[in-house]
């Protein structure tokens, strides 16, 4: 069962229509070989959104984050959040940011992070985990791994 407990938060000081955003370094839980093709990336997180004072819920939106070796950061779809934690996810078939077939180097050396925003300083965006599966193609067999943040 997910701990929904801890996590990322849009802390309600930052003005309304800002992005709070993290972006975390992966660990070594496995890495693509030489020569892998049809590389893939699925980003999965765990959002949702809780009342931290009184008044009337607002917008709630968590977004991933993504960049491999110093590239710029691709900021990706906002998602709503509701009350109920929820696990979302979004595939990246291809490096957002040069719109080319993911390298080896890049899977290899990827950060990922998310991104919150609340519209109403009564709520928070919350990303209580945050994880990606890499799938690629070596030696005409289809591999994944997972890559903890």
């Amino acid at each position: 069962m997910a701990d929904d407990t801890d996590y990322n938060v849009r802390p309600p000081s930052y003005p309304d229509d800002q992005w709070s955003n993290d972006l975390y370094h992966t660990t070594a839980d496995g890495t693509v070989p030489d020569g892998a093709t049809d590389i893939s990336v699925t980003v999965y997180f765990r959002i949702h959104k809780e009342q931290v004072a009184g008044g009337s819920s607002g917008a709630t939106y968590i977004r991933p984050r993504i960049r491999a070796l110093a590239q710029a950061i691709y900021e990706g779809t906002g998602i709503a959040c509701t009350t109920t934690p929820t696990t979302r996810s979004q595939v990246f078939a291809v490096n957002p940011i040069t719109s080319a077939a993911w390298t080896v180097a890049e899977v290899n050396d990827l950060d990922l992070g998310c991104g919150g925003l609340a519209n109403t300083p009564n709520w928070d965006a919350e990303c209580t985990q945050l994880y990606a599966v890499i799938t690629y193609t070596a030696g005409g067999n289809t591999s994944s791994f997972f890559k903890m943040f």
